[in-house]
């Protein structure tokens, strides 16, 4: 297997993650706008959104219980997927270095 396959992999783990993660800030539009003005989000692409992507999955009050299944299933399997990021990046790392 050539080094970079691993790597590859990790980095469409992390664009998936990111992109599933604003699918589920995007909800909150319509769901709780409260709350997603006080993460600061817009619409769009940006810095402010990447940092209300982690405002909201490092907030342990979310999913609020008034949250449709669907949306709060989405922001848990997120914030899970943002706690196996690290692992899956340093395993692709090393796997990538004693392929190479």
């Amino acid at each position: 297997m050539h080094p970079t396959v691993p790597l590859f992999i990790a980095v469409l783990y992390v664009w998936i993650y990111y992109a599933f993660a604003r699918s589920a800030m995007r909800q909150l539009i319509v769901v709780d706008p409260n709350y997603y003005a006080y993460l600061g989000a817009r619409p769009g692409l940006g810095m402010s959104n990447s940092l209300a992507i982690g405002r909201m999955l490092l907030d342990s009050g979310v999913p609020k219980p008034f949250y449709p299944q669907g949306v709060a299933r989405k922001i848990v399997l997120a914030r899970y997927m943002l706690y196996l990021g690290p692992i899956i990046i340093i395993a692709a790392a090393a796997i990538s270095l004693r392929a190479g």
